[in-house]
């Protein structure tokens, strides 16, 4: 598959790639990602990927790219340093009454819900500040976000917006997003990252990796889970239903998070996809959530599907807090409700 990206609008991710809305499967939340030096494109929703077609002169992006980041030094850290680090951001920073206020009316969260979550605002001001008082108790290399300004003091990286975390099966911080507060080309979602690019130089900076989140309802063993896209979302349908959720960036993102593995690593039995109601009118979506129920079935979890039509609402938090319930279906019923005839597993 080739792309020509000349038309599309794109926006810095991490490293060497640019993200924008894939044409494919007429996305609108950014799940297209364009690796320039590579020469690569692929899209986190519909699996879609190739070689780009473009003016672009990959070569001169790679000198340039590697005259940015010659002094850089990659620094691979384990989860619970991480963890401590974003844990230490979190008592740093505060919640606007703007985000509380989106969080409560928009969203149907309890305060006690969103302090026990630990949303916080990411400011446009004051980061070498905040980053400085964050290092007093723990250490920043290899912490996605984090960078030496100018190579010398500490400073946080991401645009402003409402800060998420992304937490595992332990309840560690592996991750965190942004509900940017102004989003560009319909791409509300991204990131918090600090990876070196030619155009923005960030000494000891670190690229985020794309995690599944678990939005835990409440305490005790797992057999079940419901499986969606975006953590904020699983954050206010696990508590609307009561369950766990697993949270993956992107449709197909599953397949590189090691998310099936670390299923079975935690015991978990069942699972339900809960991918948009779209999934009916497009066919990408369709043939991703066709691809990890195989995934699931391969590793013997017990898979079912819950869907609902879209007037009830996008995404299944949507449709819950409009007062709906899915129906939960077989894989055959599914199959035959979605009219999904593509029998290949790719």
């Amino acid at each position: 598959m080739v792309l020509n990206i000349d038309n599309i609008k794109l926006s810095p991710s991490t490293g060497d790639e640019l993200r924008g809305n894939c044409p494919f499967c007429n996305d609108s939340k950014g799940h297209l990602y364009v690796n320039k030096a590579k020469g690569v494109f692929y899209c986190h929703r519909c699996g879609t990927g190739g070689r780009i077609g473009s003016s672009y002169n990959v070569d001169v992006f790679k000198i340039k790219r590697n005259l940015a980041t010659a002094h850089t030094t990659i620094h691979k850290i384990d989860v619970g340093t991480i963890n401590k680090a974003y844990n230490a951001l979190l008592t740093v920073l505060d919640l606007s009454a703007e985000h509380y206020k989106h969080l409560i009316q928009e969203r149907k969260l309890t305060t006690a819900q969103i302090y026990k979550k630990g949303y916080r605002t990411l400011p446009d001001n004051s980061r070498i500040k905040i980053a400085s008082k964050v290092a007093e108790s723990t250490k920043l290399y290899g912490v996605p976000g984090f960078y030496k300004f100018k190579g010398k003091k500490w400073c946080l990286a991401g645009p402003e917006g409402l800060l998420i975390p992304v937490r595992d099966f332990n309840d560690n911080i592996w991750g965190m997003q942004i509900r940017l507060d102004n989003p560009k080309y319909d791409m509300r979602y991204c990131w918090l990252s600090s990876a070196d690019r030619p155009d923005k130089k960030r000494p000891a900076g670190t690229g985020a990796n794309s995690v599944y989140h678990v939005a835990k309802a409440g305490k005790g063993s797992i057999r079940r889970v419901w499986i969606t896209e975006g953590p904020l979302k699983g954050d206010v349908a696990s508590y609307l239903i009561g369950e766990t959720f697993v949270c993956i960036p992107g449709v197909n993102a599953w397949r590189k998070s090691g998310l099936v593995k670390d299923l079975v690593k935690n015991g978990i039995k069942e699972a339900i996809i809960a991918y948009d109601a779209d999934s009916f009118t497009n066919v990408n979506v369709a043939k991703a959530a066709n691809n990890l129920y195989m995934a699931l079935n391969e590793a013997r979890i017990k898979a079912a599907f819950a869907v609902w039509v879209m007037d009830k609402g996008k995404g299944i938090d949507d449709m819950l807090q409009a007062g709906h319930k899915p129906e939960i279906i077989s894989y055959k019923e599914w199959r035959k409700k979605i009219g999904f005839k593509d029998k290949s597993n790719s």
